[in-house]
Formats: C-alpha cells, structure tokens, sequence
C-alpha cells in the first residue's frame, strides 16, 4: 500500500481508523488507486470490497452512517468477506 506521503507499506494486512483524522485517511487513499463515488467516499460492494483486490473498506470512509448500529453492521460485513477471502486464500491462523 502506498501512502499520501508516497511511504510503501508492504504488509499482509493493514488497518486504517478515520476516527482520529478522517481528511488524512482519505487524502492517503487518493494515492491507492481505489474507485471513489461522486461523494468521495471509497465505493465498494455489499461486503465493503473495493475495486483494488483484497482490499476492504468500512465506516466513514466507504459509507457514513446515520447510527452507530449501522456502522457496525457495515464493519461486520466487511470483516465477514475479509475472512471468507482468507479462508478461501489459505491463510489460516
């Protein structure tokens, strides 16, 4: 993954949180390659994947939520296909 301030991070897995700078988590994925919508927000799918292959995205950043009840749902979603792809992939811990 290549951050805004152009710093490859190679990792099998990386999480990012919008909750402490969301402007900062969204200028750092301009630079990704990932699809965003007319609102800016990240597009994914119904499990919160994007168009950058195991890639993910939830909360603020792929959907604002109106509650927190369906922020929560969207993150359990998006957890559910990041297992479902590690189990198909192989990599069980």
């Amino acid at each position: 993954m290549r951050c805004c301030s152009r710093t490859v991070v190679s990792c099998r897995a990386l999480a990012c949180s919008s909750g402490l700078c969301l402007s900062h988590v969204r200028r750092c994925l301009t630079t990704s390659g990932l699809e965003r919508t007319k609102a800016g927000t990240v597009a994914v799918d119904g499990w919160g994947r994007t168009n950058v292959p195991r890639v993910w995205a939830a909360g603020d950043v792929a959907e604002p939520a109106p509650s927190a009840a369906v922020a929560i749902a969207a993150g359990s979603r998006a957890a559910a296909g990041i297992t479902h792809a590690l189990l198909i992939s192989g990599h069980r811990r």
